[in-house]
């Protein structure tokens, strides 16, 4: 949930998601931190004028081929 550009929570919400990235081994690039995710979505709110509140789905997901095994461990995401 975001509220006038700004994610509700997002201490929690961050430490779950790089927990959770953590735990599947998706690797976490040194620029891929809470500040530049907020700022991403500060970002598009501004962008798609949402001053009130707004629902947000972040999905982080592994990159590369590999049917069982991954073959790469970088993550992409999508807003």
């Amino acid at each position: 949930k975001v509220i006038k550009g700004e994610i509700v929570m997002a201490v929690l919400h961050f430490e779950r998601l790089f927990g959770a990235m953590e735990l599947l081994q998706i690797e976490r690039p040194a620029h891929f931190t809470a500040a530049y995710l907020e700022s991403l979505v500060s970002t598009l709110c501004t962008k798609n004028e949402l001053h009130g509140p707004a629902r947000l789905r972040l999905t982080v997901y592994r990159t590369g081929g590999g049917l069982y095994r991954p073959e790469e461990n970088t993550p992409h995401f999508c807003i």
